[in-house]
């Protein structure tokens, strides 16, 4: 889309939705259902389980940098894309749904 209709010189954000945690599991309970209760680890522990997982010999299922990524709110707007560009963004439930009947479809799920 970029190539054909954007302006030369020009970045463009593509990104829909930007949800939270838990607002990504409401949707997630809107696919499949109620989901067990999560289990949120304390912001000040993050850090601490991101540099254990590089250090120590058995499996943690963090790492630092994707600690430092979950510790930052990421707010993008690709409101641009769509007005310039067209770009249509699926719904999320819809995303969530395709990526759970593929899981499902693959056997991973």
């Amino acid at each position: 889309l970029a190539a054909g209709r954007g302006r030369p010189g020009e970045r463009y954000i593509l990104s829909g939705a930007t949800l939270t945690t838990r607002q990504a599991l409401a949707v997630l309970e809107e696919v499949l259902g109620p989901l067990a209760p999560p289990r949120f680890v304390p912001g000040w522990l993050l850090p601490v389980a991101g540099w254990a997982g590089a250090l120590l010999p058995v499996p943690v299922p963090v790492c630092p940098e994707s600690v430092r990524v979950a510790r930052h709110a990421h707010r993008l707007d690709g409101s641009r894309a769509t007005r310039e560009l067209g770009l249509q963004y699926t719904p999320v439930a819809d995303t969530f749904r395709r990526t759970v009947e593929w899981f499902r479809e693959t056997g991973l799920a």
